[in-house]
Formats: C-alpha cells, structure tokens, sequence
C-alpha cells in the first residue's frame, strides 16, 4: 500500500501538494499537476479516505429519508429515485445512509444527525406540515428537497408537476364529450396539491366544470372503489388518476367491473409505472433516477460551498406524456 508520503518523497514534493493536486484545490503549476496524476495512476495510487474524513472532519455519507409507506408501495419512484441518488453518490465518492421517517415521527433521522453520521440530507417527499425539513433547518444540516415548497431558501428539485397536469388533463378535456373526473392522493404531500391545481387551472382555461369530480384524500382499495363509482355516476368517460398506485388501483376494480379501460372508459395517470405500460393508460413520464442524481449534484455542491440556492426552471426535471390512446408527446 503506497502512502501520500511515499508519493511526496518519490516526487520530491510535499505532501500538502500531492494532495491539493489529488483534491484540484490549491496554486500549483500545470507541470506539477500533470507529474503527481501521471504517477498516481502509473502506481495505482488511492488516498486513504478514511484519513480524509478525518482532516476535514466529514463522514463521507448522506442520508437519504424516504417515507415509511414507501417500502409498502407498488409505486416505483422512490426505489428508481434512490439507484439515481447512489449512482451519483459514487462519483462523488459519497456513501449512502437509508433511513425512513413518517408525517409524525422522526426519530431515525434525529438519530442519524445527532450522531453526527451523515453529513447532509436527502429527502424524498415534501409535505405540507414537514417535521424533518423543520428539523434539518433548525440543526443547520445541508440538506435538498424532492420535491417542491414555497420556502425559496430551502434547496429543492422537482418536476414541474402542475405545468405538466395541466397539458395531460387539458388534451383529454379537449378530445371527450363527455366529464372528466380525477382522483388524488393525500392533500399532506404538496406534489398532490399542485396536481390538483393542474388539472382545476386546465379547466377553468377550457371553461370545463370540474365541481364534485375532483376526489382527494384517497388512501386504500375501498376509498378508490367509491370514488370511481361516484365519478361514474356522473357519466365521467375519463379518469384521471393522482399516481401510479391508484391507477393500478382503478385498473384492477374497472377489470372486476367488466369495463374496459381504453375501450369503455379513458384512464389517464399523473404517474407512470411499468405496469401500465402494457394497459390502455396515458401516463406522465418522469426521469426518476435523473431526479435522484441532480439532488446529489445540489447537495454535494452545497456541501462544497459551490451552490447558491434559487428557485430558476433549471431546478426542473423534464417530464413527457407516455404512449398511449394519444401516443408520444
């Protein structure tokens, strides 16, 4: 195992240069730079990392919370989300520390910061009452958002998800005859709410009425049944659905039904998931290990002191409506 040292006094250099030329920080010339890179990968050298952390008094880990109904859930955007979070941790010479947090209960996450074990914060879903962004605000922990919040101080990145339900709900409004109904998740979870508020400013633009046929709150299989049977009490021909989970959901119950989705009724999702690929279901596309990666990129920046947090649409990730009834976007 050769040491910094025995790098140093091969070269003839001291070892504060070798390792301002390994970290790219410091004045040194270009002559010297490429010397010190030449002989380390002649000789397969690597910096003892553990010796690194030590110096600058870091741990090398970042945290990731995801929510505790996300281990449950057939949607697979946090499990996507967090290959992009490790994948770019790697490249940045970070490790990865899961842990899961609920709406009331924080203990893992307080565990992990008072211990000093991570030395910022990833967190997967942003609400409205948020325990643990409040936490990480008072504790001065680094720390990004996925996901979107009014606080402009707060480092976020999210997908432009009213802009993107307000085009798919406003395609579908202009292509049926007959009422569109949505169904969302909880109104905790600010992703929800600016769906809704996607899909209403959709509306309002075409001059639609949506009263009674925007169903929030929808939590479990019966809860899903019910709101489909009340929209189709109202002749909806399209159901829209808050996430892949009620859309799977919906799929499963038209299917007891006998009612066709594609044929008898559009179904429509606000999130996509493999499985509906193979259904008759318009979905909305998100880059979900994209998203996970550019927290990364955000969160080791701040960490090295180069980012400045701002709320520009460069903060956005890119989404797309999927193939379906009406086909690429």
């Amino acid at each position: 195992m050769m040491s910094l040292a025995d790098v140093a006094a091969a070269l003839g250099l001291s070892k504060s240069t070798i390792s301002r030329v390994i970290a790219g920080k410091g004045n040194f010339s270009e002559q010297t730079r490429n010397r010190v890179l030449e002989y380390i990968a002649h000789y397969d050298y690597r910096p003892n990392v553990n010796a690194q952390r030590l110096a600058t008094n870091k741990t090398g880990n970042i945290g990731v919370v995801m929510p505790v109904d996300a281990f449950l859930s057939v949607n697979t955007f946090f499990q996507v989300c967090l290959m992009g979070i490790c994948q770019e941790a790697v490249e940045h010479n970070y490790d990865i520390v899961v842990t899961s947090a609920t709406e009331k209960d924080i203990t893992y996450l307080r565990r992990l910061v008072s211990q000093r074990s991570v030395d910022g914060v990833i967190l997967m879903r942003s609400l409205v009452q948020d325990m643990c962004m409040n936490y990480l605000s008072e504790t001065a922990v680094p720390f990004v958002v996925i996901g979107s919040v009014p606080d402009e101080a707060v480092m976020q990145v999210d997908v432009a998800h009213a802009k993107a339900c307000e085009e798919l709900t406003a395609r579908l409004l202009e292509t049926t005859g007959k009422p569109v109904g949505v169904i969302l998740g909880s109104m905790h979870y600010i992703v929800n709410l600016n769906r809704r508020k996607g899909c209403k400013e959709a509306a309002r633009k075409a001059g639609a009425d949506l009263t009674g046929k925007v169903i929030s709150d929808v939590f479990t299989k019966e809860s899903v049944d019910g709101a489909v049977d009340r929209l189709l009490a109202q002749s909806a021909g399209t159901l829209v659905c808050g996430d892949d989970q009620i859309g799977l959901t919906v799929l499963g119950y038209l299917d007891e039904r006998g009612i066709l989705a594609g044929k008898d009724i559009r179904l429509a999702s606000f999130y996509d998931n493999p499985a509906l690929k193979h259904r008759s279901v318009t979905a909305i596309e998100v880059d979900d290990m994209a998203l996970g990666a550019l927290a990364v990129e955000k969160l080791v920046g701040r960490l090295d002191g180069k980012y400045v947090s701002d709320r520009k649409p460069g903060y956005l990730i890119n989404y797309r409506a999927s193939t379906g009834e009406f086909g690429g976007a």
